[in-house]
């Protein structure tokens, strides 16, 4: 009831408003005030003016629209709004309404090849994107290309229309960049009308950055153009067509189209801007005389054209992915990075530095902004997180959220100024039309310039072109922001009260403001003066306090001090008198007792000597402790403890004489006395000599002082004298820079010159080359077609002689029945031969146990003779596969009691080994036959040779595109690997045992094959490699392994090879005894070791990865280095004939390092082991592995995307995650939790390999949740791999084949979208690609219970509670 009573009282509070806007008709509604409720929001507001337009026109359809109060957007309620900016409610408020910014209309998507990975809409005329597949795009329309720019051979990054306000020309110009390292410009008629895209080809190349280039944009005028790369560096270049300052460097001509002959231009960079330390990410070119520029050092610089020197820095501490100017005469820059946060700085506001707004509602790295052309306050950002935002500065909340893409987003761009294009990791370009952005120009009709006043308490103000609702913090100074609208034309023309009309409004409010603020901040830096002049009196006063009290402090320290040390010299001369006056006395007496000793007393006197003997030790020992105590404390304790001593030395001396005097007077003389004075007399000379000792260490004291003081004053003098070299070396550093310069100058002519005759004769060399191989391909093929011509003229006449062997073989066998006929009659004779008893007439003589007519029948060796030739010596394989695969016959019984019982008796004939046979002859030599088949073979190997030479250049050159797609972080995209070893392979001879079964490999829809590391090691299983050249390893010999390559090449299969590149093993010891020193071709010493190796003293730069710590790790910075293992890649790619690398430890090194071998050596595909640890928390793997996954993506960047690498992250989560942890298999985008969702083309995904299993067991996966996890990384994106054990010895070879020729029917490849549906304890649902459904665990599910899903599904795999897959029929 209460709370009735509360709603009701809210809604009867009400609050005078007046509607007003600058939107034309039919957008206007009465001035006249009205009552609301108070608690109305923004949605309501827009319904009331709906509601006022509908009631003046009955056909209004409703509209969204935003509501200004003092020129900020409303976002809260309007109670909560006036009361956090302090408005009165009594007066009639003011409400401005706009037309909402959010998109109204979502075009069809324009489809690509591969990634969108660049776009740009400032012509009005078209949409200009880049793409992955090396293709530049021009679009009219959503579905419409009409242009297609080819000639790039590897991803575009950036496009860039010049002189896109050119409207009038029917004509346009583009340029491309890419990460082929070069710059095209491009051509041709925007207005041009086709049914098909026409492809075209680019007018200029620009080429001269060593590395990819990643951002490109045109001046206003058009005339020139600017380009960001990897190298550090950006490049100026020249747009026209003609070269006027010389500085082309050659024409090449193509034809096109069997037509006419197109020219293209190569020219370089007209200057250089350095200054950047990483990649230059983006570029823009605002004004003719300045560039801006975002890098990955975390700095965006702003560039002087004419001078090339950077005139200001801003650093936000983040690697900058995108950088933007703001729109007409703003100068405000936006940028974003590798953080969800969207930075904007003015350079015109005190302390840059910081930025004057942040938005952070992306969850995700940003990799676009772009201002709106006509509006100062609206902005867009994409981000990873696949969301486009549009934002306004006068909120912190976006405005629109377009996630039409279901991938990463990596570019957008405005359109036509009510559009918004952009493009990502779908392979889609997406336009979001009917966008409604109030311009300036539309103001008033006469335009206006906005104005920010930075009020700060100097009361000094700084003009910024924007206003917002921010208050902004520079130092302990507040600043806030004030909006003047100040008229930009005359006031002649259309609009003109309109425009003074407002203009007198803005400036009325705006100086009423000012001039209360003014007067309140006057005001208040009084008192702040005068409350800080009193502080500062006050703190005068004290401190003069304090240096008075520390100045009396220390004339009385120094006052005691004095006092002390006299004190201790007159104590020390009065202990020297009384132990003087002591001794004399105690001598005295001794004299005395000693006359009255008698003898008759001597036993009782021994027994007191051995008493004072103790005593007086004691005494010494107290007297020593005493005396160390004093010398180790203050001088005045050291006085009073000197004393008490004395007194104790004294007091026992009289002891001593007591107990002397009572012995005498008793008539026992005890003759101990002379001993106890002997021990006192040495008492007080240790005593003395500790008071000189002391007084020694008082002097010594005193002279060190003086010494230490001696040289401050001679380190003062030289430090004087440094100063003057100093400075004589900088005036002779600043002529030596100076002569340097003018001879760098001088130089730099020189080299020109000499660069442009060695590219003058580079290209007249080049066309040379180009002549010479022409004709040795034609001399190839004249080669080819006699060497075929001589095959087919050999073949006839090696007919010619089979035809009569034929014949010869056919009388031996005519002569071979002559002679069975002859051993059936001897056997005849024999069985006649003699009487037979009774028992032997059923006896049947069998010849050589019955197995001649075996040995001798059509399959003997005489049709191998025929077929394969003479005998020859084969190799031991060959010898121990024809043994394998050769006939075997049955093993013959032998039983002694059976051989008495029959009848059979055997005929000792010759055995077949003993009669003559062609099949055992050895070949003779200079034999015509051998010499033949000899010949034939060699031919025969040449011709194949050639022809996989000839195949090699001719897919080079002319390759399809789907070869030309390939690269080697992802192959061609659908490959499928198989890991061909485990741990314990070297124990047999592997390369022989594998190569058989390359046929079943192929069979089962693997592609590529890793094979062993290939190089002799210290440990047998490859990973200690030592002489890199050395190819004969545990596995087996180099031709065995060659062999084996063979095989996998003749069933289409690729052959990856392990290299290790991160350490070798070395051969020999230095000097030192350390193992550091190579062998074999490679032959290096200590500087090709990184000298922060613990253990082999290296020589070389510090390493630029983690330490290996069991082998010397090599220093890939050294030049020699990279180039003895660029040159032996290349010899493992050509010789052994290897397809690809797998890289070992790739976290020992850079991956910079990655990317050159790789460009070198050019794999069909290359993998990189980044194995780094997952995180845990009190034993259980934590949810959020975004840390992990990102170092492995580091990695795959530093590579610029050249290899793939494991995707240790999903392995791990897979262990936890099949044991009814499906949830772990999403994260809280959406996405697959591993390396496979943020980068799925460079992830390639297993389960297990040689280290984890095997008979390591370092990480085994679960063995009965290997089915499952094979049907989760073969079902989605990523590159899977599987392992030889799982394969061939765990049972899984049909399970793994079945999930294959699911992965190949569902068209999954390593770039496939997922949508995952469903992750929780029970199971796990998910859609790959448009064809493939995914099902782990016990989930009650099947598509029809699914509404989002259209068409018809076949259960295509069914494991029951294990997993299934359903394919769209």
């Amino acid at each position: 009831m209460d709370f009735d009573m509360e709603r009701e009282e809210e809604s009867s509070r009400r609050i005078q408003v007046r509607f007003v806007t600058k939107l034309k008709a039919p957008f206007k509604v009465p001035t006249t005030a009205i009552a609301i409720p108070v608690n109305l929001t923004r949605l309501g507001l827009s319904s009331i003016v709906n509601s006022l337009l509908q009631a003046g026109d009955p056909d209004w359809k409703k509209e969204p629209f935003d509501f200004l109060i003092d020129g900020e957007l409303v976002r809260l309620s309007l109670e909560q709004f006036l009361l956090a900016k302090g408005i009165s409610a009594e007066k009639i408020l003011e409400i401005e309404y706009v037309r909402a910014v959010a998109p109204r209309k979502e075009e069809e998507p324009c489809p690509h090849d591969d990634w969108v990975s660049a776009v740009d809409g400032s012509s009005p005329r078209f949409i200009l994107t880049g793409c992955y597949d090396g293709l530049g795009r021009v679009w009219r329309e959503a579905g419409l290309c009409t242009h297609i720019l080819e000639g790039h051979s590897d991803a575009i990054s950036s496009v860039c229309i010049i002189n896109p306000e050119d409207a009038g020309a029917r004509g346009a110009t583009v340029a491309t960049a890419s990460k082929d390292r070069t710059l095209r410009l491009w051509k041709f008629d925007a207005e041009e009308s086709t049914n098909h895209p026409t492809r075209i080809r680019a007018f200029k190349i620009l080429s001269g950055h060593r590395s990819s280039v990643q951002s490109v944009a045109a001046t206003t005028s058009g005339d020139m153009v600017c380009s960001g790369s990897w190298d550090s560096t950006i490049n100026l270049w020249r747009t026209n067509d003609s070269d006027t300052d010389g500085n082309l460097v050659s024409t090449k001509k193509r034809k096109v189209n069997n037509q006419a002959l197109e020219s293209q231009l190569e020219e370089e960079a007209v200057s250089t801007l350095v200054g950047h330390t990483q990649c230059v990410s983006a570029v823009v070119w605002p004004q003719q005389e300045t560039i801006y520029s975002a890098s990955w050092d975390h700095s965006v610089r702003r560039w002087d054209v004419e001078t090339g020197k950077d005139v200001s820095n801003i650093f936000c501490g983040k690697v900058l992915n995108c950088v933007d100017v703001g729109g007409e005469g703003s100068a405000l820059i936006a940028a974003g990075g590798s953080d969800p946060v969207l930075r904007i700085w003015d350079p015109r506001k005190p302390g840059t530095s910081a930025p004057v707004f942040q938005f952070s509602s992306h969850s995700s790295w940003i990799l676009a902004c772009k201002w709106h052309g006509t509006s100062w306050f609206h902005l867009l950002s994409a981000s990873y997180d696949g969301k486009v935002m549009l934002w306004d500065l006068r909120t912190a909340w976006p405005l629109a959220v377009i996630d039409s893409h279901k991938e990463k987003v990596l570019c957008a761009d405005w359109w036509k100024g009510d559009s918004v294009a952009s493009g990502g990791a779908d392979s889609k370009l997406h336009i979001s039309s009917g966008i409604y952005i109030l311009s300036l120009k539309s103001i008033g009709g006469n335009g206006f310039r906005f104005i920010i006043n930075w009020s700060v308490p100097d009361s000094s103000t700084v003009r910024c072109g924007f206003f917002g609702h921010r208050h902004l913090h520079s130092g302990n100074r507040c600043c806030k922001q004030r909006i003047i609208v100040v008229s930009s034309k005359g006031d002649k023309g259309d609009g003109d009260s309109s425009g003074n009309e407002v203009l007198e409004e803005y400036e009325l409010v705006a100086a009423r403001k000012a001039l209360s603020e003014a007067r309140a901040r006057q005001e208040a830096l009084e008192k702040e003066k005068d409350q800080l002049l009193e502080e500062l009196a006050r703190s005068e006063t004290k401190h003069q306090e304090y240096v008075a009290t520390i100045l009396h402090d220390k004339d009385v320290a120094v006052s005691e001090l004095e006092s002390v040390k006299l004190l201790f010299h007159q104590k020390l001369q009065e202990s020297k008198q009384d132990l003087v006056e002591l001794a004399v006395q105690v001598e005295k007496l001794a004299e005395n007792t000693f006359q009255q000793v008698t003898s008759y007393i001597l036993e009782d006197a021994q027994l007191r000597v051995s008493a004072a003997e103790t005593s007086a030790a004691e005494t010494a020992y107290q007297i020593e402790e005493k005396i160390r105590n004093a010398s180790e404390g203050v001088i005045l304790s050291v006085i009073e403890q000197s004393k008490d001593a004395i007194a104790k030395a004294l007091n026992m001396a009289e002891k001593a004489g007591e107990h002397a005097t009572k012995a005498v007077a008793a008539s026992t003389n005890d003759i101990n006395s002379v001993d106890m004075i002997a021990s006192v007399q040495s008492e007080n000379k240790k005593l003395k000599s500790s008071v000189s000792d002391l007084e020694s260490q008082l002097l010594l004291s005193k002279r060190e002082f003086d010494r230490l003081k001696l040289e401050l004053q001679q380190a003062h003098s030289q430090a004087n004298a440094d100063e003057l070299q100093a400075n004589d070396a900088d005036k002779a550093l600043l002529e030596f820079h100076e002569s340097s310069r003018k001879e760098s100058l001088e130089q730099g002519k020189e080299t020109s010159s000499f660069l442009e005759k060695t590219k003058k004769d580079a290209a007249e060399r080049e066309n040379a080359v180009s002549e010479a191989f022409k004709a040795e391909l034609e001399s190839i093929k004249a080669a080819i077609e006699a060497a075929k011509e001589t095959t087919r003229s050999k073949d006839k006449a090696y007919m010619r002689t089979f035809q009569a062997l034929q014949r010869s073989l056919r009388a031996s066998e005519s002569a071979l029945k002559v002679w069975r006929q002859r051993a059936e009659m001897a056997e005849s004779l024999l069985l006649n031969d003699g009487p037979q008893s009774e028992e032997d007439e059923d006896v049947i003589y069998a010849v050589n146990g019955g197995r001649l007519d075996l040995l001798a029948d059509d399959d003997s060796q005489k049709w191998k003779l025929l077929s394969d030739g003479p005998r020859r010596e084969v190799p031991q394989w060959m010898a121990r596969r024809i043994w394998a695969i050769r006939p075997k016959f049955p093993p013959r019984e032998a039983d002694i009691t059976e051989a008495l019982k029959s009848k059979f008796r055997s005929l000792e004939l010759p055995k077949l080994d003993e009669v003559w046979s062609i099949a055992q002859q050895k070949p003779k030599e200079g034999d015509a036959l051998i010499g033949h088949v000899i010949e034939k073979e060699t031919i025969e190997k040449k011709r194949k040779a050639l022809e996989r030479a000839l195949q090699r250049k001719t897919t080079k050159w002319e390759g399809t595109p789907e070869q030309r797609k390939s690269e080697p972080g992802t192959g061609t995209g659908r490959e499928i690997v198989f890991q061909g070893f485990n741990w314990e392979s070297w124990r047999r001879q592997w390369y022989l045992e594998l190569a058989p079964k390359s046929a079943d490999l192929s069979q089962s829809g693997i592609t590529a094959v890793w094979l062993p590391p290939p190089t002799e090691s210290v440990a047998p299983q490859g990973y200690m490699p030592s002489d890199l050249y050395n190819l004969n390893s545990a596995y087996g010999s180099k031709e065995e392994l060659k062999h084996c390559i063979e095989e996998l090449h003749t069933h289409d299969l690729l052959a990856l090879g392990d290299v290790v590149l991160n350490h070798r093993c070395a051969q020999k010891q230095s000097p030192n005894g350390v193992w550091n020193i190579f062998g074999g071709k490679l032959a290096w010493g200590p500087e090709a070791i990184v000298c922060d190796d613990p253990n082999f003293q290296g020589q070389g730069n510090p390493s630029s990865g983690d330490i290996f710590h069991a082998a010397p790790n090599i220093d890939h910075s050294q030049d020699f280095v990279r180039r003895d293992i660029k040159e032996w890649l290349n010899w493992l790619r050509t010789d052994i004939c290897f397809d690809g690398w797998r890289l070992d430890f790739v976290r020992g090194f850079s991956g910079s390092y990655v990317k050159e071998y790789i460009e070198s050596s050019k794999p069909a595909f290359s993998i990189g082991e980044y194995w780094d640890s997952l995180a845990y928390e009190n034993g259980n793997l934590c949810y959020n592995q975004d840390a992990h996954r990102q170092r492995i993506i580091n990695w795959n960047n530093a590579t610029d995307g050249t290899s793939s690498a494991f995707d240790v992250t999903t392995k791990g989560i897979l262990h936890s995650a099949l044991h009814n942890e499906y949830w772990r298999l999403i994260d809280p985008q959406g996405k697959p939790p591993g390396v496979m969702g943020w980068w799925p083309s460079r992830a390639v995904t297993f389960l297990e390999n040689h280290d984890t299993g095997s008979t390591q067991g370092h990480w085994p996966f679960p063995r009965e949740k290997l089915a499952q996890g094979y049907a989760y990384i073969l079902t989605h994106p990523g590159t899977p791999v599987i392992f030889y054990d799982h394969f061939y010895d765990f049972g899984l070879h049909d399970i793994i084949t079945e999930l294959i020729e699911t992965r190949r029917q569902g068209g999954v490849h390593c770039r496939s979208s997922v949508t995952i549906y469903h992750a929780n304890n029970e199971g796990y649902v998910a859609q790959i690609g448009d064809t493939l459904v995914t099902k782990l665990g016990q989930f009650d599910w099947n598509p029809s219970k699914e509404n989002q899903m259209e068409g018809s599904w076949h259960k295509f795999v069914d494991k029951g509670l294990d997993y299934q897959v359903w394919i769209r029929q």
